[in-house]
């Protein structure tokens, strides 16, 4: 058929057209597992056994040395306190967008009195923080067993096991790291079919977080052994000073030197002997009376008084201990002006403490899964239902919580502007601040970021006062037409 210059062909034709065929991307060839093998020094294969055993890393023997230490070295005893403290600075308990807000507070006030009962002689939550974080600093390593009830209604209490005592074996079939407890003290209640007899724990109800470490090897590394060695020498240098100040005095020392008596002509050298100790004795004590009134009494030419200074050649001890100061300090990971070291200047100082307590916050990560998880099966054994929940610590210091709300003021004003230019949705604007959805789909109030509505609504009222000002000139101006009867009476005799 033909249409102008066109030739129209209407007819079907009778070879069907196949579709292209989508374009197949290149397969790739995952193994199912593991490939490579667990290839760690202190990994021992039992040929007779489905595991191989993980012994731990000499410093691990040193665990116990820092512990028993703690309590009596004052700069180790300190680091752990100040540490300690400055991690546990409070935290709350979050949960997901849709759980109802009467059911969040209803299960806070459950962990807050259920936990009062999970540490023997404990206070709270408070108190299990605490020692999971001396746990930390001493041992390398959070080791705890949430334990539950018999009827499995809840957690019972909180169960602390030294991380020392942790032994992993290497599953071979799965290749995991599974722990077990070595006992120090067995008895017959305690005794395992293990040939190292060792306990196996409960990965549902056992956990273990480590510090450091840069292999596979599981184990933590105990951040205070390395300041053993500096603590083991300044312990020594305390002792040699103890030692003169005890024997020498602070000042010095007074020598008395005395004539030595003449011996008598029937006099045996035994009596002689016991005369002159004697004598030595009654001026030693004399002298120790003496020195205490102020007042020192001999003859002249018979007695020989000299003073001698301890504190002439010392000049150089100071800077020697702080030396040993400052490795104890690099030891302990603890800023030497935090462990009574005089100078610095407060800038420098506030330098230190705001570096260190961002330091902290990789400590609290560990405490803060730890938390999770107990916190969530004790939830869970109890029926509560909920997606997640999520433990954050508060901040640690007042100038902190300013410099934390001033960064979450420029982060809301950020992403207020990047939602009203269309480049992130509410759902982006809310996963910028933290949150896994928004509340509602859309703004309860129109999002203003560069201040246009208040300007618009400004500039209007300013036009519409404007417009009223002018409105009452005009009819205060305008003319009035004179009534007849308001007529003067020249109008009339006209």
């Amino acid at each position: 058929m033909k249409i102008g210059p066109w030739n129209i062909n209407f007819e079907r034709s009778s070879q069907k057209v196949n579709p292209p065929e989508p374009v197949k991307s290149p397969t790739v060839a995952v193994p199912g597992g593991r490939v490579s093998k667990v290839d760690l020094p202190n990994a021992y294969v039992d040929f007779n056994d489905a595991y191989s055993y993980l012994t731990p890393q000499k410093y691990v023997d040193y665990v116990e040395t820092v512990r028993n230490a703690a309590p009596f070295i004052q700069n180790l005893s300190l680091a752990i306190s100040d540490l300690v403290q400055l991690s546990n600075t409070g935290h709350t308990v979050f949960f997901d967008n849709k759980t109802k807000p009467e059911l969040v507070n209803e299960m806070r006030q459950v962990l807050l009195d259920d936990a009062k009962l999970w540490l023997d002689g404990g206070a709270g939550i408070d108190s299990i923080i605490n020692k999971t974080l001396s746990q930390l600093f001493i041992g390398g390593a959070i080791s705890n067993e949430w334990v539950p009830k018999v009827d499995l209604s809840g957690i019972d209490y909180v169960a602390l096991i030294n991380p020392e005592r942790i032994r992993f074996k290497v599953n071979r079939a799965t290749g995991r790291f599974e722990p077990h407890q070595l006992l120090k003290y067995q008895s017959i209640s305690t005794f395992s079919t293990d040939p190292l007899n060792l306990i196996k724990l409960n990965s549902n109800t056992y956990k273990y977080y480590a510090l450091g470490g840069d292999t596979e090897d599981p184990y933590g590394v105990p951040p205070l052994v390395s300041a053993l060695e500096d603590l083991g020498i300044q312990k020594d240098m305390v002792k040699n000073i103890a030692y003169i100040v005890k024997q020498l005095g602070v000042m010095g020392f007074i020598e008395l030197l005395l004539e030595k008596p003449i011996q008598a002509k029937n006099e045996t050298d035994d009596k002689y002997k016991a005369r002159l100790t004697q004598l030595l004795t009654e001026s030693k004590n004399n002298m120790a009376s003496g020195t205490k009134d102020g007042l020192l009494v001999g003859y002249k030419e018979d007695h020989e008084y000299e003073f001698h200074s301890t504190t002439q050649n010392v000049s150089g001890l100071g800077e020697v201990f702080g030396i040993i100061q400052n490795l104890v300090a690099n030891g302990l990971k603890y800023s030497n002006s935090f462990l009574g070291s005089q100078g610095g200047a407060e800038t420098n100082i506030t330098i230190i403490f705001t570096k260190m307590l961002s330091q902290l916050r990789n400590i609290q990560s560990l405490v803060k899964a730890n938390l999770e998880f107990g916190y969530s099966l004790h939830l869970r054994l109890k029926g509560y239902n909920f997606k997640n929940l999520t433990v954050e610590f508060n901040p640690s210091t007042i100038t902190d919580d300013l410099k934390m709300q001033q960064a979450t003021e420029i982060k809301i004003r950020n992403s207020r502007v990047l939602y009203a230019d269309g480049i992130i949705g509410m759902q982006g604007y809310a996963e910028n601040l933290g949150y896994e959805s928004p509340d509602q789909p859309e703004p309860r109030a129109p999002i203003d970021p560069d201040g246009m509505l208040a300007k618009q609504a400004q500039e209007k009222a300013r036009e519409e006062g404007k417009d009223a000002s002018d409105r009452r000139v005009r009819e205060k101006n305008k003319p009035q037409p004179k009534r007849k009867d308001q007529s003067s009476n020249s109008d009339n005799d006209d």
